[in-house]
C-alpha cells in the first residue's frame, strides 16, 4: 500500500554502547491486542478490514467517545542513553466503510511517552491540520526523542493518545516501533506460516514468520520455485511487517523461501532457506502414490451454497482433516457424505466455531462436501478464519496415528470431579477402536489394565479418588494392529469436600473452588473434638444476585450467610463465619448463565475456634472509614466483624485520642453498627472498637479516626473584614446549603472563583434573607466562575439541587468567598482581556474588553490615550 511519510525530527543522534529499548509491534500475531499492550473498554481492537498493513489496530471517535489511548508494555531499565526513534503508520478515515479520508477538523493525535511507568506523560509530537495530509492511505510518522531525554538504565512506555473534536471516523495504528541505536544487525527468523517442510499447502497461503531480535528496521523477502529462486519474490522490502502476501501459486510445486531481517547496522547473517509443498490440483483425482493431499482454502459467503467432490486414484478411503476453519454455529453447516452426492451416508454434519481437527474417513473412495449458510453472519461478512482442509489417500495397511487427546477431563486439568467420565478426541485414519489403561502412578494401570472400549471415545473409570493424579493412555486401533508411541496423559481430581479439621495441631484447610453453572457443590467439615469452626473468605467472586454462597451452621438447616448471599456486590473477600457447633457446611447454589469465579475463585480456610481465647481485635470502620474527611454529622458507624468467636463490641468514641466523651465503652451487643447522635461539625472523632465474648474482651485494639464535615452555618464578622471560603463537591441527589450571617446586620456578598455544575441538571441556588429565591440556574453552561450575588438583609444561603445521575464537579469542585458588603465603598478596578496588557502588533480595528468589576457595579469610564495616561482617543467615557 502507498504510504506518506512525515518526518519530524528532534535532537541529534548519539551512540552509547549498552542494552537498548526496541519496541516493534505489527498486530500482525492474534486478534486481540499483543500482551501488554492496553487500551480502554471498546477501544482499540485488532482490525480485519481496510488495514495498512497485514492487520491494523483502530478505534472509532464520535461525541460518544471523544478520547482513546493505545498503550505500550513498559520496558523497564532498558535505555542505552541514545536517541530514540518512535515510528509509526496510521491513517484517519472516516466511518463506517473505512475508505474515505476525514475532512480536516477531526482532532489530534499525541505521541507521548513515559519513563515512569505511567506516572507522568510527556508529549514529543502532535499531529494535527497542521501537519496531517488528509488521506485514505496510511502515513509513516517519524519522531525522534533525544538521548538526553531517556538517560541510561530508564524505563520507557509509549502512548499514542487520540483526542476527537468533530465528525464520526476512524484512527487505524500499524507497525509503531520505538528504537534506541543498536549495535550489530537483527537475528534471523522462523517461518510459521507455512511451516518449514509442509505439504499440501494451500495455493493461497501467505507467509507469516517470527519477530527478530535486536531491532530490526524491515525483512527482505525472497521466494522462488528452486533453491535461491526469485521468480516469485525478488528481494522484495516487507517493511516491518512479518507477513507477505504471495500471488496465487501452482499445484504440487515446492516453494522456496528466505526470510532476511536487516537493520542500520546491516543484513542478519546466515539466514536459512525453507521449503514448502502446495498441495494436488483439486480438479484431478487424489493421487494415492504420490502421497501429496489436496488442500483447500474457502472463505464462505451469506446465502451460499457450494460442493466439493474427490476421488482416490485407486479406490484407497480418503481422510479430510481440517487444518483452520470457524462457521456460524448457530446457522451455517459444512456436510461431508462418503460418496459422490449428499444421498451417500453421512459422515460429519455440523458448523464448528472452531474447525481445526476434524477429521473424518470415507471408506468408499469417494468424497462429498457441501457448505450451506443463511443470509447473516458468514465468513466473507464478518472475517471469519477461512475452512482449510485437506484430502489424501488411507494407507489401508497402517495402524492409526496415535493422536487421541483428553477433552474431559482436559490433559493436566486439576479439580476433576470424581465422578467425571473420560471422554477424548478421535483418533485418525481407520479407527476401529480403543485401549485405555488408568493408574494412579505413570505408566499404572490399577484402575483400567489396557482395556478394549471397541469404537468409542468415552470410559467411565466409576468413582476415583480425591486428591489424586490420574494418569491415562489411549491406544486406537484397527484390523492392522494398534497405534504406536501414544503418549500418557494426565489429571488431578479435586479436593476431599468432607474434611475433618484437627484442632490438636492448629490445622487450617485452605479450599480453592470455582464453582460450574446449575452447581449445587457443597464442602462439609467437622473438628476432631468438638470444637465450633470458623471460615474466612480470603477471596473470591460469585455472581451477584444470582449465584448463591450458603454457609449451613451445624444444624444443618441455618444459613449464616442468609442476609449477603452474594457477599458485597459479588466480592466474597473478608466474609466470616463461625459455627455454633462442630460442623459447618460452605456451598454454592448457581443459575444456569455466567459463572463469575473464573478470573477470581473461591478461596478460603476453615480452622477451629478456641473457646477459651478471647476475640481477635480486627474490627475496622467501614462508614464511615478509617481516614474520612467531610463526614456528615448524622452517619451511622459500621465496621466489619471481628474473628474468632464473638459475642459483642464496646464502643468508645470521643474528640481526642482515647476520648470518650461521645461514648465511653458502650456495650452495642453482637451487632456491627452503632448510632452515635449529632456529631460536632468541623471535628476529628476518634472510635475504638473492642470486640468480646464470655472470656473478656479483645486486647490492643486500634484506634481509628474521621473528620466531620465543616459547618455550614457561618457568622462572619466584618469588623475584621472576615472572609469564608468554601469548597464543596456535590454528589448525586444533593440538597446540602450553606448558611451566611453577618455579625453587625451588613449585608454580605458571595463570589465563585471556579466550579463547574452538571449544565440543565444540578442547579446552584442562591436564597436572599427574606426566603426569595435570587438565583437558580447553571451558570455558564455549567461553569459558575465569576457569579457574584448581594444579599438584601443580613443574611444567605448557598445551595444544590442536583438529580442521581452526573457529578460534574469531580475535577472542579465549587470554589466560593462570603464576605461583609459596604455598598459605600467603590467598586474594584478590572483588567483588559482584548488586547491583553503589553500586547503588540494588535489589529488597528481591534475592540477592547475587560472582566467584570467587583462589587456593585453600575457603569463604566473609559480613557484610551497614545502617551501614559493620555486621553486623546477617549477622554472618560461613561460606556455604562
Amino acid at each position: 500500500m502507498k504510504k506518506i511519510t512525515l518526518s519530524l525530527l528532534f535532537g541529534l543522534m548519539s551512540l552509547v554502547g549498552f542494552s537498548q529499548i526496541g519496541l516493534v509491534e505489527n498486530f500482525d500475531a492474534g486478534v486481540t491486542l499483543p500482551t501488554g499492550w492496553t487500551s480502554d473498554s471498546g477501544d482499540y481492537a485488532v482490525s480485519f478490514v481496510e488495514n495498512c498493513d497485514g492487520r491494523s489496530v483502530r478505534v472509532n471517535l464520535d461525541d460518544t467517545n471523544t478520547d482513546a489511548h493505545l498503550t505500550s508494555p513498559n520496558i523497564a531499565g532498558q535505555s542505552n542513553g541514545t536517541d530514540l526513534t518512535i515510528a509509526f503508520d496510521y491513517k484517519i478515515v472516516d466511518w463506517s466503510a473505512a475508505v474515505d479520508a476525514t475532512p480536516p477538523g477531526w482532532g489530534e493525535l499525541m505521541i507521548q511517552y513515559s519513563t515512569n511507568d505511567g506516572a507522568v506523560w510527556n508529549t514529543v509530537e502532535t499531529i494535527n491540520d497542521g501537519n496531517h495530509v488528509t488521506a485514505n492511505t496510511c502515513a509513516n510518522i517519524i519522531t525522534v526523542v533525544p538521548a538526553a531525554i531517556i538517560p541510561i538504565g530508564s524505563d520507557f512506555k509509549l502512548r499514542i493518545n487520540a483526542e476527537w473534536t468533530v465528525g464520526t471516523y476512524y484512527v487505524y495504528l500499524d507497525n509503531i516501533s520505538a528504537t534506541q541505536v543498536v549495535e550489530g544487525p537483527p537475528s534471523c527468523v522462523n517461518l510459521i506460516t507455512p511451516t518449514n517442510g509442509s505439504t499440501g499447502v494451500s495455493i493461497n497461503t501467505d507467509l507469516e514468520w517470527s519477530v527478530a531480535t535486536n531491532i530490526p528496521t524491515g525483512y527482505t523477502v525472497v521466494v522462488g520455485t528452486t533453491s535461491g529462486g526469485i521468480d516469485i519474490a525478488d528481494n522484495v522490502n516487507a517493511g516491518l511487517s512479518t507477513t507477505y502476501d504471495l500471488p496465487e501459486l501452482e499445484y504440487a510445486t515446492t516453494y522456496f523461501v528466505s526470510i532476511i531481517p536487516f537493520n542500520g547496522n546491516g543484513e542478519a547473517i546466515d539466514c536459512p532457506e525453507w521449503t514448502f509443498t502446495t498441495g494436488a490440483d483439486p480438479n484431478a483425482p487424489v493421487d494415492c502414490s504420490a502421497g501429496t493431499p489436496i488442500n483447500t482454502v474457502y472463505c464462505y459467503d451469506n446465502n451460499e451454497t457450494i460442493t466439493w467432490n474427490f476421488e482416490s486414484s485407486d479406490g484407497s478411503p480418503l481422510n479430510v482433516f481440517f487444518n483452520a476453519g470457524q462457521f456460524e454455529t448457530c446457522c451455517d453447516d459444512i456436510n461431508i457424505y462418503d460418496g459422490t452426492d449428499n444421498t451417500a451416508p453421512l459422515l460429519f454434519g455440523d458448523g464448528l466455531a472452531d474447525m481445526t481437527g476434524v477429521s473424518v474417513v470415507a471408506t468408499s473412495g469417494f468424497v462429498f462436501i457441501e457448505i450451506e449458510s443463511d443470509g447473516s453472519v458468514s465468513c466473507g461478512a464478518n472475517a471469519f478464519i477461512p475452512i482449510d482442509f485437506d484430502v489424501s489417500c488411507v494407507d489401508t495397511t497402517a495402524v492409526p496415528n496415535c493422536n487421541s487427546v483428553l477433552t474431559s477431563p482436559a490433559n493436566g486439568a486439576v479439580d476433576a470431579g470424581i465422578n467425571d467420565v473420560l471422554v477424548w478426541s478421535p483418533a485418525s485414519i481407520l479407527v476401529t477402536g480403543y485401549f485405555i489403561s488408568v493408574g494412579t502412578t505413570p505408566g499404572g494401570t490399577d484402575i483400567a489394565d489396557n482395556l478394549d472400549v471397541g469404537n468409542v471415545t468415552t470410559f467411565d473409570p466409576d468413582t476415583l479418588l480425591y486428591e489424586t493424579t490420574y494418569y491415562v493412555t489411549i491406544v486406537p486401533y484397527n484390523d492392522n494392529g494398534s497405534a504406536i508411541n501414544c503418549a500418557e496423559q494426565s489429571f488431578t481430581t479435586q479436593n476431599d469436600p468432607n474434611q475433618i479439621v484437627d484442632c490438636s495441631i492448629d490445622e487450617v484447610v485452605n479450599t480453592v473452588f470455582c464453582y460450574e453453572n446449575n452447581d449445587n457443590t457443597q464442602f462439609f467439615f467437622a473438628s476432631n473434638d468438638g470444637a465450633p469452626l470458623v471460615v474466612v473468605f480470603n477471596s473470591g467472586t460469585t455472581e451477584n444476585n444470582f449465584d448463591e454462597l450458603i454457609v449451613l451452621d451445624s444444624d444443618g438447616v441455618t444459613n449464616l450467610n442468609a442476609a449477603t448471599p452474594y457477599g458485597a456486590g459479588g466480592n466474597l473477600a473478608g466474609l466470616v463465619f463461625t459455627s455454633t457447633g462442630s460442623t459447618i457446611t460452605v456451598g454454592v447454589t448457581s443459575d444456569g448463565s455466567v459463572i463469575s469465579c473464573t478470573a477470581n475463585p473461591w478461596d478460603f480456610d476453615v480452622s477451629c475456634v478456641d473457646t477459651s481465647a478471647l476475640p481477635n481485635c480486627n474490627a475496622s470502620l467501614t462508614a464511615p472509614l478509617n481516614g474520612a474527611g467531610d463526614v456528615m454529622e448524622n452517619d451511622d458507624l459500621n465496621w466489619s466483624p471481628a474473628t474468632i468467636f464473638v459475642t459483642g463490641y464496646f464502643v468508645s468514641i470521643g474528640t481526642t485520642p482515647g476520648g470518650t466523651d461521645i461514648a465511653d465503652n458502650v456495650d452495642v451487643g453482637n451487632v456491627t453498627t452503632y448510632d452515635p447522635g449529632t456529631l460536632p461539625f468541623d471535628t476529628t472523632i476518634y472510635v475504638t472498637i473492642t470486640p468480646y465474648n464470655t472470656n473478656g474482651s479483645a486486647t490492643g485494639c486500634t484506634e481509628e479516626s474521621f473528620t466531620t464535615r465543616p459547618d455550614p452555618n457561618q457568622i462572619l464578622d466584618c469588623s475584621i473584614d472576615e472572609v469564608v471560603n468554601t469548597v464543596y463537591c456535590y454528589t448525586n441527589n444533593d440538597t446540602m446549603q450553606f448558611n451566611y450571617a453577618s455579625n453587625d446586620g451588613s449585608q454580605l456578598a458571595v463570589v465563585f472563583n471556579s466550579g463547574t455544575t452538571e449544565n440543565n441538571w444540578d442547579e446552584l441556588v442562591i436564597t436572599d434573607s427574606d426566603g426569595t429565591i435570587i438565583y437558580n440556574d447553571y451558570g455558564d453552561a455549567g461553569d459558575l466562575t465569576g457569579l457574584t450575588f448581594v444579599s438584601s438583609g443580613d443574611n444567605i444561603t448557598v445551595g444544590v439541587t442536583s438529580d442521581g445521575v452526573v457529578v460534574s464537579c469531580g475535577e472542579d469542585p465549587w470554589d466560593f468567598d462570603v464576605f461583609c458588603f459596604d455598598e459605600t465603598a467603590p467598586p474594584n478596578c478590572t483588567s483588559m482581556t482584548t488586547p491583553t496588557d503589553g500586547a503588540i502588533e494588535v489589529d488597528i480595528n481591534t475592540d477592547i474588553t475587560w472582566t467584570p468589576a467587583a462589587l456593585f457595579v453600575t457603569g463604566y469610564f473609559v480613557s484610551i490615550g497614545t502617551t501614559p495616561g493620555g486621553t486623546d482617543i477617549a477622554d472618560n467615557v461613561d460606556v455604562g
